[in-house]
């Protein structure tokens, strides 16, 4: 602490008394000495006039010298702080501006000897794809469909929409307010017609309802009932929902190539099929559908970061890159027949060539492998809302002719009133579309 108390002089004056604010430690040493000098001689003087003074005046020192003193160890005190305070704080700019310094260098030096992946997309050439093997479903030699009821749903050549919906085998519920509203819609404008199908994965057994039939007896009561069902001999768990992608994909490639689109979808969805109809004539016309290299969704732009922990965790074993290329969110994206069986052929190519394969099916299918293929992205993000609470609260105000807002809705199933806001969305769409028909025929 030294350096911080020189002593200066300038012309035999002390500079602390040009500049008070600059103390020394001379200075210190001889402002003790002056008052302790003044102290002496005021006592002494007290004590010589003692016998003289009246007992009116009183023998305390003076207040001039009193308060002088008292200042000057307040004032010691206070500006001793004020330098160690200033000592700390350089200490701690320079400690900072270290470990600034450090840390940058071990991240070159770590950047240096481990540099980041950069991944190079792979192209494949469609033509030269050979088709899989018909028990062949991925890296599943054995596959074959536990429940396949559905073939009769594509045997009109006038089929606009064809549905391939992702369920869970006891999402009952789901299937069942699908059928009653939007999935249940057959007919379209003109001779045109829709149809739904439910894609499954097989359930283990473990869990009973009511404690009389398992979900795997009640979902082929089901699949019998209705006729709208394929089931596949895989496990159905969310880390095979590849699987499930690829059978939807092969199950339109096989059975439904006549329809103009395919609409691939999950259960917890509302499609406003009347607007997605006239949505695509205006986008694409009505005689020719999307293009054939064309997926129109809503689009997650290049340079999503994947997810490293939590339930939708990628490892970097299985991707070791940092990004995700472009891709289509999970909730529905349209395609046409043709492209379906191009992604189900490309999807059996080994890596490499092929990208590699990861279980999220989303970044997979519609990201790596429409990558690969080079596809491109037709963006529909605003006709897509994954707010359940918003679309609440517009139904709460809207008119009973109203057009639902989105297109596409995502439902929150954990609420319970879902279903009842599904039948409500699902009304506005037809009033709406009654309304705009009779209009436009008038």
């Amino acid at each position: 602490m030294k350096f911080l108390f020189r002593e200066k002089y300038q012309s035999g004056i002390l500079y602390s008394e040009k500049n008070p604010r600059m103390i020394s430690q001379t200075d210190l040493k001889s402002w003790s000495n002056r008052i302790k000098i003044n102290s002496k001689r005021a006592f002494l003087s007290s004590n010589s006039r003692g016998s003289s003074t009246s007992s009116s005046r009183s023998s305390s020192p003076i207040p001039h010298q009193a308060d002088s003193n008292v200042c000057f160890g307040w004032f010691c005190n206070w500006w001793c702080v004020v330098r160690l305070a200033q000592f700390t704080l350089i200490l701690i700019f320079f400690a900072t501006i270290l470990y600034i310094l450090l840390s940058s260098l071990s991240d070159f030096d770590n950047s240096a000897h481990t540099p980041k992946p950069h991944r190079q997309p792979s192209i494949l050439h469609i033509n030269s794809i050979k088709e899989p093997p018909p028990m062949r479903l991925l890296d599943l030699e054995d596959f074959y469909y536990v429940h396949d009821d559905a073939k009769k749903s594509c045997d009109s050549d006038n089929i606009f929409f064809i549905f391939i919906i992702h369920s869970r085998p006891n999402h009952f519920r789901h299937r069942q307010a699908i059928r009653a509203t939007w999935g249940g819609k057959k007919q379209l404008d003109g001779r045109w017609e829709s149809q739904t199908i439910f894609m499954l994965g097989s359930h283990d057994g473990s869990d009973i309802q009511n404690g009389l039939l398992d979900v795997t007896d009640l979902v082929q009561q089901e699949a019998e009932r209705y006729g709208d069902m394929v089931v596949g001999s895989f496990h159905d768990h969310y880390h095979n929902l590849t699987y499930k992608h690829m059978m939807g994909l092969r199950w339109v490639n096989h059975n439904c190539l006549q329809a103009k689109y395919v609409v691939k979808a999950d259960d917890d969805a509302f499609i406003n099929i009347l607007s997605l109809q006239d949505l695509m004539y205006r986008t694409f016309g009505q005689s020719s559908p999307i293009p054939h290299n064309t997926l129109a969704c809503h689009v997650l732009p290049g340079g999503t970061f994947p997810q490293r922990a939590g339930k939708w965790a990628v490892t970097k074993n299985d991707y070791p890159w940092n990004k995700y290329p472009p891709y289509c969110a999970g909730l529905a994206y349209l395609l046409t027949p043709n492209l379906a069986g191009q992604l189900f052929r490309a999807a059996h190519v080994p890596s490499p060539p092929a990208p590699p394969r990861i279980w999220v099916d989303d970044v997979w299918v519609t990201g790596l492998l429409a990558e690969s293929l080079q596809l491109q992205h037709h963006h529909l993000d605003l006709r897509y809302t994954y707010d359940h609470a918003e679309v609440k609260s517009w139904l709460s105000r809207a008119r009973p002719q109203a057009a639902p807002p989105y297109t596409f809705v995502h439902l929150d199933t954990l609420d319970s009133e879902w279903r009842e806001l599904l039948n409500h969305l699902w009304k506005h769409a037809e009033l709406a579309h009654n309304i705009t028909n009779k209009t436009v025929k008038r």
